[in-house]
């Protein structure tokens, strides 16, 4: 027996030792030393920089949110750019159309592109146009996020619009959601 637990205790040393030697060694590298220019970091606006709202807030609230986060100026509603938002989000529900273009001589016709609909009703200098519809009940609870999530659209709601105006409709053939956008901002935020 005492030989048993000899040989035991024998080859569990044994095995020890030649586990030990075959883990590596931890080797200290010589860090590699930086000529460059300086660089200085400086933070981000982030999130913290956002105000967060109790309650629903509307498309215009979300993408100024988003905007904040990167340090962009806020766009202003614009109850006159919001009538046009309006106008084409009626335009749509009446024709079970979607897209930024309206035939004349159909019903609620205001104008052929966003251009045209948002000079009916300000002057501007310049405009731009998101929307989402949705068919049935399939709307989501935030639309404006997955227009948000399309990166062309994205590219949209970063420019630097001075107004914006937005129109929600649950109507008969869809939910429609219009947002559109006049002037750019002539000043630049100072991130």
């Amino acid at each position: 027996m005492i030989l048993k637990n000899t040989l035991a205790v024998s080859l569990s040393l044994a095995v020890a030792l030649l586990t030990g030697c075959a883990s590596p060694k931890p080797v200290a590298k010589a860090a590699i030393p930086y000529d460059g220019p300086i660089i200085t970091l400086r933070p981000a606006p982030g999130p913290s920089a956002v105000t967060l709202r109790d309650g629903p807030e509307t498309s215009l609230d979300y993408v100024n949110d988003r905007r904040a986060e990167l340090g962009l100026l806020p766009i202003l509603p614009d109850d006159d750019v919001a009538a046009a938002a309006a106008d084409h989000a009626r335009y749509l529900d009446a024709n079970r159309a979607n897209g930024h273009d309206e035939l004349e001589g159909k019903p609620g016709f205001t104008g052929a592109d966003v251009n045209a609909r948002v000079r009916l009703r300000t002057p501007t200098f310049g405009s731009s146009e998101v929307l989402a519809v949705y068919g049935g009940a399939h709307a989501p609870v935030a639309p404006i996020e997955e227009i948000w999530d399309a990166p062309f659209h994205r590219g949209s709601l970063l420019l630097d619009w001075k107004r914006a105006g937005e129109a929600s409709l649950n109507g008969d053939n869809a939910t429609v959601i219009v947002v559109d956008f006049a002037d750019f901002n002539r000043q630049i935020a100072d991130t």
